[in-house]
C-alpha cells in the first residue's frame, strides 16, 4: 500500500453556542486538514522476517497407545512484515488542545509455506506527560472465507471535534483470521493478528489529545515468531523450538 502523503481527514468543529454571538449559527462545521508531520523510515519500510511452525503435515502413522505414533513433520509459514509509521497533526487549534494522529501500516510480504498460522503483536504506546485523552481503531475479524479487504476508520470521541479518518485496511483470506485490540491504558494498546498465513495487510491508528503546544511521540513495537527447526526427516521439520523477536521504533512529531 502506498504511503498516503496527502491524507486529508474531515474534522467537524462544533462550536458551543455560548461562545458565539447571538446572531451566529451554533452548528458551524468548517473542514479541517491533517498534515503529515513525520514518517519512519523516510524511505522504504522497517522489515522483520518471521518463521512459524505449527500444524502437523498430516502424514502420520503408528499408534498413540503403544507410543509409536509420529508425523513426518510440521507445516511452516515464513514471510516478512514491512512496517511504516506516519504521524499527522490537525492544522487548526481546537480550544486549549492539539490533536495528533498516528498511522501504523504493515504489509505481509514474501510469504511461503503451507501453514495458515503465525501470530504477530503490535504495541502502541504514547509518550507524553501531557496526554489528555486517546482513542484508536478497533479490532476487526474476517466474515468471508474468500480473500477480502476490510476498510478501517477511526472517529474522534471528543466534544467539539467530530468526524472520522478513513486511513487503512486489513486484508484477510480466511474466515478464522482476526486483528484484535486490547486497550490496556490511556497510553497503551496492543493489537494481535492470529493467522499470518491468511493475512496480507494490517493497519492501526491512534488519535491523541494533548495540551496545546505539547508534541507527543510514540513507541511502536512489532513482535513476530522466530521458530527454529531442531530436527528433521525426509525434508520435513520434525521438531522445533518456539522463538520470537521484537523491535521497537519511536516516532515523534517534531
Amino acid at each position: 500500500m502506498s504511503l498516503r502523503r496527502s491524507f486529508v481527514a474531515s474534522v467537524v468543529v462544533a462550536l458551543a453556542a455560548v461562545l458565539l454571538p447571538a446572531t451566529a449559527v451554533a452548528d458551524v462545521s468548517p473542514s479541517q486538514r491533517v498534515q503529515m508531520e513525520q514518517e519512519r523510515p523516510v524511505k522504504g519500510r522497517f522489515r522483520m522476517a518471521y518463521t512459524n511452525y505449527y500444524e502437523q503435515n498430516g502424514l502420520c502413522s503408528g499408534s498413540r497407545k503403544y507410543g509409536t505414533y509420529h508425523c513426518d513433520g510440521y507445516r511452516v509459514r515464513r514471510g516478512v512484515l514491512a512496517t511504516k509509521l506516519v504521524t499527522y497533526k490537525l492544522d487548526e487549534n481546537v480550544g486549549r488542545f492539539d490533536y495528533y494522529l498516528l498511522d501504523v501500516d504493515i504489509n505481509n510480504m514474501n510469504t511461503s509455506g503451507t501453514s495458515a498460522y503465525g501470530a504477530t503483536k503490535v504495541t502502541i504506546r504514547t509518550l507524553s506527560g501531557k496526554l489528555v485523552d486517546s482513542t484508536e481503531a478497533k479490532g476487526i475479524s474476517a466474515d468471508d472465507p474468500d480473500c477480502e479487504t476490510l476498510d478501517l476508520s477511526i472517529s474522534t470521541p471528543w466534544p467539539g471535534v467530530t468526524g472520522s479518518a478513513d486511513l487503512g485496511s486489513v486484508a484477510f483470506c480466511d474466515k478464522r483470521a482476526s486483528w484484535t485490540r486490547n486497550r490496556k491504558s490511556l497510553a497503551l494498546s496492543t493489537y494481535q493478528a492470529n493467522m499470518l498465513g491468511r493475512t496480507t495487510h494490517l493497519s492501526a491508528q491512534r488519535w491523541v489529545k494533548v495540551r496545546r503546544g505539547n508534541r507527543p511521540s510514540f513507541d511502536v513495537t512489532v513482535q513476530v515468531p522466530r521458530d527454529s527447526c531442531t530436527s528433521s526427516r525426509d525434508g520435513w521439520c520434525t521438531g522445533y523450538r518456539n522463538g520470537s523477536e521484537a523491535n521497537t521504533w519511536r516516532i515523534g512529531t517534531t
